[in-house]
C-alpha cells in the first residue's frame, strides 16, 4: 500500500513538472513573439531542463526547437545548429507515435524542425567558398532532409520497419554518369544539392515554396490531359528554368547523361522527364529516374544473363473495371524479350500471384491491371480477377519469395494511378518499391491510354535486353519512341511512367 502511495505521489509530481515546463516553454515563447531573444532562449532552456527531467520526450523536441530558432535570431549559428541536432534526435525517439492523436502528419507537425536546420545551414553555406568545409556542410544538410524523408514514408506506411535495402549507402561514389538533384524547398527560395562521384554543389533559386506549388499545381493539370494547344508547354518552360537550367553548364561539364532526382512535396506529382528547354524536353538529353531517398536506394546494375520474370494482368472487364485489351499484346512483348512465367485473367488470382512470387526465384515481377495509390496506403491496390491485392499484402508475399537472401530486382506496376496533385498518393507511388522489398519499380502517376502502355512497356524491354542499358536509359528509349510517332507525342501518353529507385 505504502508503494502504491509513492507510485501515485510521483506520477502527480511528474504531471505538475510538465505542467511547469509547458509554462515555461509558454512564456519562453511570448519573449520569442517580443524579439527578446536572450528571455527566450533562458526560457527555453529551463523548458527544456524541466521537461527532460521527467521524460517528456513530446514536449522537449519543442523547448530544443524554440532554443534553436533564438539562438539562430542572435546570429549563434553553431549553437543554433546544435539546438536543432537535439531536437531531430528527440525526434527521432518519438517519432513513431509522434502524430498520434494529434491530427497532423509527420510533415505538418514535425518537418519545419529539419527544414528549419536546412535552411540554417544553407545561408551559411552559400557564403562558403567551393571546398572541403562547404562540401561537408552540404551533406550535413542532405542528411538531416533525408531523415526527415524516411519517417515521412515510415508513416506513410505506419511501419517504422521500412528501411530500404540500400540504407546506409554512400551515394556519392555513383556508378556511371549520373548526378543526382536534391530540390529542398523552402518558403522564400528552392536549393538544389547536386551531386557526382566526386562532388557535391549548391544551387539557389529565389522561388518561393508557394508560387512553385502553384506552378507544379497549373503544369499537372495540364500535361495529364490531351491537348493540341500544349498549354502545358509554358509550365513546362517555367519549371525547366528553375529546376534544371541553374545545372545545365555544370552538368554538361561534367559529361552527364543520367539525372536521379530525389522530389519532394509537390514535385512526387509531376513528371520531371517532361520538363522542356525551349527545343527539347528533359528526357531527350538525359535519362531520369526518381528516388524517395538517397538511403532508401542501393545502386546496383541488373544481371541481365538467366532473367526470371512473372508477369500477369488483366484484359478483361472485372469487378466493375473497365478492360484493358491492350494488355495482352503487353504480356505478348514481355515474353518476346525475356522468358516469363504469365497469368493472364482467370489465371490472375489473388491466391495463385502470391504462391507464385512466394514460390518462385524471380528478378523482375511485371503486373499489368488497374491499380490506385491513394493518400491512405491502406486504400491502395492492384486490381486481380476475383479479388484486390493491397500493397501490404504484395509486401508480404515478396517478402516470402524463394530468394529470400537477394532482394527483386524490379517490380512494373502498369496501367495505375495516383490520386492527380495528391502529395501523399504520390509518396505512396514512390515508396512502393521499398515497402514491396523491391530495388526499383516502374509505374505511372495517372492512368494512361491503354494502347501507349503496350508500347512503352514493349520498347523498354526490348531496350533493357541489351546490357549497356541502364534501366533509367531503357526507359528513356521507350519514350523517345513515343515522342517521335505524332499518335503518341504528346506528354500525356509517355511521360506518366517512372522509374522509382535503382535506376542502374
Amino acid at each position: 500500500y505504502t508503494r502504491m502511495e509513492s507510485s501515485a505521489a510521483s506520477d502527480v509530481y511528474k504531471r505538475q513538472l510538465r505542467l511547469v515546463a509547458w509554462s515555461q516553454g509558454l512564456e519562453a515563447g511570448l519573449y520569442a513573439d517580443e524579439h527578446q531573444y536572450e528571455a527566450a532562449l533562458a526560457r527555453s532552456r529551463q523548458a527544456a531542463f524541466t521537461a527532460q527531467s521527467v521524460g517528456a520526450d513530446d514536449q522537449l523536441y519543442r523547448w530544443q526547437w524554440q532554443s534553436a530558432r533564438s539562438l539562430a535570431a542572435l546570429g549563434e549559428t553553431e549553437a543554433s545548429a546544435l539546438a536543432y541536432h537535439q531536437a531531430i534526435a528527440t525526434l527521432g525517439r518519438l517519432q513513431p507515435h509522434l502524430a498520434e492523436g494529434a491530427g497532423q502528419s509527420f510533415r505538418e507537425l514535425a518537418a519545419p524542425v529539419f527544414f528549419e536546420f536546412a535552411d540554417l545551414r544553407l545561408r551559411q553555406t552559400a557564403a562558403l567558398p567551393t571546398g572541403k568545409e562547404k562540401r561537408g556542410y552540404l551533406k550535413e544538410v542532405r542528411e538531416v532532409i533525408e531523415r526527415a524523408k524516411l519517417a515521412e514514408v515510415q508513416e506513410y506506411f505506419q511501419d517504422q520497419c521500412v528501411q530500404g535495402e540500400g540504407q546506409g549507402t554512400v551515394l556519392d561514389q555513383l556508378a556511371g554518369n549520373a548526378a543526382i538533384i536534391y530540390p529542398i524547398l523552402l518558403p522564400d527560395r528552392i536549393e538544389l544539392l547536386v551531386t557526382l562521384p566526386d562532388d557535391i554543389r549548391q544551387f539557389t533559386v529565389p522561388v518561393s515554396v508557394d508560387r512553385l506549388t502553384g506552378e507544379v499545381r497549373a503544369f499537372r493539370e495540364q500535361i495529364e490531359r490531351y491537348d493540341q494547344r500544349q498549354d502545358f508547354l509554358v509550365h513546362a518552360r517555367t519549371l525547366y528554368d528553375w529546376l534544371i537550367a541553374p545545372l545545365e553548364s555544370w552538368l554538361r561539364w561534367s559529361d552527364v547523361d543520367t539525372l536521379v532526382i530525389v522530389p519532394d512535396g509537390p514535385l512526387r506529382t509531376i513528371p520531371l522527364a517532361a520538363l522542356h528547354d525551349g527545343q527539347r524536353y528533359l528526357v531527350e538529353r538525359f535519362a531520369v529516374a526518381t528516388t524517395p531517398g538517397l538511403t532508401l536506394t542501393a545502386p546496383r546494375p541488373l544481371v541481365r544473363e538467366q532473367v526470371d520474370l512473372l508477369a500477369g494482368g488483366i484484359t478483361q472487364s472485372v469487378q466493375g473495371f473497365s478492360a484493358l485489351p491492350n494488355v495482352a499484346v503487353e504480356l505478348d512483348s514481355i515474353s518476346e524479350a525475356f522468358p516469363a512465367d504469365t497469368l493472364r485473367d482467370e489465371a490472375f488470382v489473388v491466391d495463385e500471384v502470391q504462391r507464385r512470387i512466394a514460390e518462385g526465384d524471380q528478378d523482375i515481377v511485371h503486373i499489368a491491371t488497374h491499380g490506385q495509390f491513394d493518400s491512405d496506403h491502406r486504400q491502395s491496390f492492384l486490381l486481380a480477377y476475383d479479388d484486390k491485392l493491397t500493397m501490404d499484402r504484395l509486401q508480404t508475399t515478396i517478402s516470402r519469395r524463394g530468394r529470400q537472401d537477394e532482394p527483386l530486382e524490379l517490380l512494373v506496376l502498369s496501367a495505375c494511378q495516383t490520386a492527380a496533385g495528391d502529395d501523399r498518393a504520390a509518396l505512396g507511388l514512390a515508396g512502393v518499391a521499398l515497402k514491396a522489398g523491391a530495388r526499383s519499380a516502374l509505374a505511372t502517376l495517372w492512368f494512361v491510354n491503354d494502347a501507349s502502355t503496350a508500347r512503352v512497356i514493349e520498347r523498354f524491354y526490348q531496350a533493357l535486353g541489351e546490357p549497356s542499358n541502364s534501366k533509367a536509359e531503357a526507359l528513356r528509349q521507350a519514350q523517345l519512341d513515343l515522342i517521335q510517332d505524332p499518335r503518341f507525342a504528346h506528354p500525356s501518353y509517355w511521360a506518366p511512367f517512372l522509374l522509382i529507385g535503382n535506376w542502374l
